[in-house]
Order: C-alpha cells, then structure tokens, then sequence
C-alpha cells in the first residue's frame, strides 16, 4: 500500500475557484495570513493608531517624503478640505492648508472625486487630484499653478514629470521639459495617446525606462523623444492608478479582468517587449464584484521586506472598501486580511530611520500602522484557513480515512480548534493546546534558521517570542469521498508546515504522546 497524502508545500494560498480542480496546495479559506521568509502561512500582525485622530471625514490620500539632502521628512494627508502634516515629536496631525475640494462618496460619476496624487521632483512635493489647481509644496509654503491642467495623476518617470487624467482631455498626457528647474510648468509638452482616443489615461508608471500609460482598452508607452505612444499590449488593460506598483521585477496592476502583470521580454524589442499575464485566477471570485463604477477607485501598496502586494477594494458597490487582498511574490500564493475600510496605503520613516507601514481609514479620520505587533489595535486577530476538498482524483469513489496530520510551530497559549470534514460534514473536530506542545523543540531547525537564533517575528514589546513544534493526530473513522481540514484561532502566532492525511487503512506512523491529539 502507498504512504498517506503528505501536504509539504503550501504556497498556493488561497483559491475561490471550483473546489475539485484546486491544487493541493492551495485553501478555499485563507483569512490572515502571509507568508513569511521561508514561504510557510505564518499568521499575520496586528494594526494600531499613527497618530491623533483628525475627525469624522474618510482620510483619502496618504504621501511621504524624505528630503535627499537634510533627510527631513513630511508625511501628508487629506481629509474633508484639509491637508495635514504629521509631526513625529507630538505624534500627531495638524491641518496646513484649507479650502480643498473635498471628495465625495455618493454614487454619481459627475460628483465622483479623484484622491489626491503625489509626486516629488527636486525636493518639492506637487499634488493634483483633478479638481483642484495643480499645487506645489517646498515644506513652508503652497504655491498654486492656475495655468496648468486639471490633471488626476502625476508620475516623476527619469528626469521629467509627468501628468495625465485631465477631464477635458482624458487622452493627453502632459510633461515638463527634460531636467527642468522646477515641475511648475507640467503642461510644456503634451501627447494624446491613442490615435483613436478611445478610452481615458488610468494611470501611469515606468518599467524598465519604458513609461507606461494606460488606457480603458490598451497599454501604451511612451517616448517623448520621438512624440509618439506604441500599444504594447492590444489584448490588455489598465484601471486604477494606485493599483499599479512594482513588484519585484514586473509590474502588477488591476485590469477589468483582475489583477495582472507586466514583465519586460528578454530579448525582444517593439510591440512583443512587454508581456501581461493574469494573477487572480485564483481569487476571481471576489475581484469579479468589484463593478466597472469602482475601477479607477481603489489602492494598493507593495511591502517589500515581506515580498507583499496587498490590494484594497470595494465589492458591493457603495464606494467603501471592505476587502484586502494580499499577493506573496515568494510564493505566488494569495490570502485575504481582516482589516478596517482603507482608502490608501504607505509607509513612514521614523528619527530611528526605520520603516513603518500605514493605510488610511475611509471612514473615519484615524491614519493605522499595520503589520506591527500581534493583536488589531488591543483586539486579538482572528485567523481561520480550510483546506481544499481532496478526493484523490476519484470524486466518484468512497474512502475510509483514518486520521490527519497537522504539523507545525506555534507560540505558547495559542488554542488552535481544528475541524475534519467528510463530504462537507464534521466528522471529528479537537483543539491544539500547549499540552500539545514539545516544549524542547524550541531551537530546532525551521528550514534553515534556528528560532533561538533568528527570532520569527517579534512580541509588542520587541521581545522575541519561542514558537514550538507539535504533531497533531486527529484520530477519526469516516467513509466519503474527499475530505478536509479546518483550523482557526484567536490570536497570537502560529505557522503552517505540512499536514499528512491517510485513508484506506495506511500503516500508522509512531510519534510520541505528548504530540497526539
């Protein structure tokens, strides 16, 4: 007889596709997790307030900055019809400018709002939100440019800037001259992309040196020097300027379709240069929700010390965000985050030059850093995975299972309750207690770094946590044809490494008692 199904690799994540035709690997529920260094589902960290609270409005827009010379900084946002700055020494915001357009969140294209957008050019910060006149900030003083469009979006791409979005002209694309003193004048050259005209400007970024423009029907790039926009990709679209960011060494992006990438070519030149391929397949089922009003609507932001891209949306269509999508470029894999409404991401660097990661409330005026501690803002996180259905390729025929297998690290008075389904019903269901845990194994290997020596993750107050290994046999007796497991907690940290699942009477493996179930 053959050895029971061993499940070593879990990077696939998370699938809402058709259950029966799922990989292995892969969960029809993953709630709050990520992958950590070593490409295990790790349990995610915790969020707290950044900050005082700056009212009821939905903060909008979040930018930082960090001077190049000084290395002063300035973290902005938006709120209502202020803009605020962050002062580190009092830990909170004060408004420093009034009389902004303030955006709207009823259902009407003609009232729909962009954010504000930001870019940096020789140490100004220049915003512009497609309303209001294109501003420039020096960190003292606000300077309006009434003479320059109304454009949505604003790119600093080599040694010009860049904007686009224009109501009036949705194709053109504007730019300063080369290395030019300022970015005051972003209307010195302008290029409609597209011939046809078909379609608005979403969003701008650059791959490789190649400025990208795209479009409701087409990616374009550019090349001011010879004033003309080549469609790369006929066959692919780009929605939602904050959805595109670098990942890695290609771009991802949300398209009507999902979200999807765009990689350079080795090799190739002209219009097969860049090639897009689709990234939600397997989490179609949510982005498919997401309604054509929403497209230019929503954020995203990439974290590269945990290789995460994580995208915010809306799915029922009432302009408030209320899912988070997180994309593992370590593993490929997606899982999903239990986070409050957000309308932007960012990151802040502090006077002890470490980076913080933030998002923005769209509902309230309250800025959070996530990705810290382990808890949600004094409340304990609540984590769940279940597996896919495994029917072992004969959906038709019946199995007797014997037991499964859990096998992983977890951290001391962490209850992890644990479900084994037949055919969708409970058939045996337990919990992992410290009991469960083998306490010696503290500094065993996990991959390839001991946890003695290289702390996981860390505790609130900066102390390491130990995380222990256990075994953890459910014992049952069921017929059916798939079967599946279900785990979920209440806080603190635990990790996946493998679970094994056997039937039709496989010979029992011996482990010690202390880590049966």
């Amino acid at each position: 007889m053959g050895q029971p199904l061993s499940i070593k690799d879990f990077r696939g994540g998370l699938n809402l596709t058709q259950d029966t035709v799922i990989k292995d690997n892969q969960f029809t529920i993953l709630k709050n997790f990520y992958y950590n260094a070593s490409q295990q589902l790790e349990t995610r960290r915790g969020y707290r307030t950044f900050g005082n609270s700056i009212g009821n409005n939905p903060i909008t827009s979040y930018h930082f900055f960090q001077r190049d010379d000084t290395l002063a900084t300035q973290a902005l946002c938006t709120a209502g019809t202020n803009m605020y700055k962050y002062d580190e020494g009092t830990g909170n915001w004060s408004s420093i400018k009034s009389g902004l357009t303030e955006y709207e969140t009823i259902s009407a294209l003609s009232a729909h709002r962009t954010r504000w957008d930001f870019a940096v050019y020789r140490n100004i910060v220049y915003w512009c939100n497609g309303v209001d006149d294109y501003f420039g900030y020096d960190g003292a003083t606000y300077t309006a440019y009434a003479a320059q469009p109304n454009i949505r979006y604003i790119s600093y791409l080599g040694d010009r800037v860049f904007g686009a979005g224009d109501d009036s002209n949705p194709s053109s694309l504007y730019y300063t001259a080369a290395a030019a003193a300022n970015a005051n004048a972003i209307n010195t050259n302008t290029l409609v992309v597209g011939g046809d005209e078909n379609g608005r400007i979403n969003g701008m970024t650059e791959l490789w040196q190649v400025i990208l423009a795209m479009k409701s029907n087409k990616v374009y790039s550019i090349n001011v020097s010879g004033q003309s926009a080549l469609p790369i990709d006929a066959h692919n679209w780009g929605f939602c300027n904050r959805s595109i960011k670098a990942v890695a060494n290609s771009i991802v992006y949300f398209t009507d379709k999902g979200i999807d990438t765009l990689k350079p070519r080795d090799w190739v030149s002209g219009a097969g240069a860049i090639e897009s391929s689709p990234l939600g397949d397997a989490i179609r089922a949510l982005t498919d929700q997401i309604t054509e009003f929403q497209f230019n609507s929503w954020a995203a932001f990439y974290n590269k010390s945990l290789s995460n891209y994580y995208f915010a949306f809306d799915t029922n269509n009432d302009n408030i965000p209320d899912t988070v999508l997180v994309y593992s470029t370590l593993t490929s894999g997606w899982s999903q985050y239990t986070l409050p409404n957000l309308y932007d991401f960012g990151f802040y660097i502090n006077s002890d030059q470490e980076r913080q990661y933030l998002f923005a409330s769209a509902i309230t005026g309250q800025m959070y850093e996530f990705e810290y501690g382990f808890d949600d803002n004094g409340v304990a996180i609540d984590y769940e995975l279940e597996s896919k259905r495994f029917d072992f390729g004969t959906p038709w025929l019946n199995n007797t299972y014997d037991y499964v297998d859990l096998i992983w690290y977890a951290a001391l008075w962490c209850n992890i309750d644990v479900q084994i389904k037949v055919e969708w019903s409970v058939v045996s269901q337990s919990t992992i207690t410290d009991s469960n845990l083998d306490i010696n194994s503290v500094a065993k290997t996990l991959w390839v770094s001991a946890i003695w020596l290289s702390a996981l993750t860390g505790a609130d107050s900066g102390t390491d946590i130990d995380l222990y290994r256990y075994i953890f046999r459910v014992p049952l007796y069921a017929m059916g044809s798939d079967i599946s497991f279900n785990m979920s907690s209440t806080g603190w940290v635990w990790i996946l490494e493998q679970a094994r699942i056997s039937k039709n009477e496989q010979p029992i493996d011996v482990f010690y008692s202390s880590n049966i179930g």
